[in-house]
């Protein structure tokens, strides 16, 4: 399942929290965000999403499998991932140049030395 089909999930069952005012990506998502899954639509005219796979039961959801199979899940697959060959797909969407610059990387506490991105 993509991260797009995955949110669009977790929204239509009622676990996606959206935050649609505008947000500071210096210390105002971080402090915002709770432990639900959380989509930030307007950090600097940016997306960001938190907490999608934050709990056992999240990561088992997005795998398609229970809580007990996630490790079994994970060490069967092959290291290069499974490859799916699509016709279509949103990443071959070109719609304007790109500019890491323009991504919204937070900074998250005052003693970070810069934004960074988290896993």
């Amino acid at each position: 399942m993509s991260l797009r089909g995955f949110l669009d999930k977790l929204r239509a069952e009622g676990k996606l929290k959206e935050v649609n005012k505008p947000l500071s990506p210096v210390y105002e998502v971080s402090a915002a965000v709770g432990k639900e899954p959380t989509l930030f639509t307007n950090v600097n005219g940016g997306k960001v999403v938190m907490n999608v796979l934050g709990s056992r039961e999240l990561m088992a959801d997005a795998l398609g499998v229970s809580p007990d199979m996630i490790i079994q899940t994970l060490s069967s697959s092959p290291p290069e991932g499974i490859v799916r060959i699509v016709k279509d797909s949103p990443t071959k969407e070109v719609c304007e140049k790109t500019d890491l610059s323009k991504l919204p990387i937070l900074t998250h506490y005052e003693g970070d030395g810069a934004p960074y991105i988290t896993a």
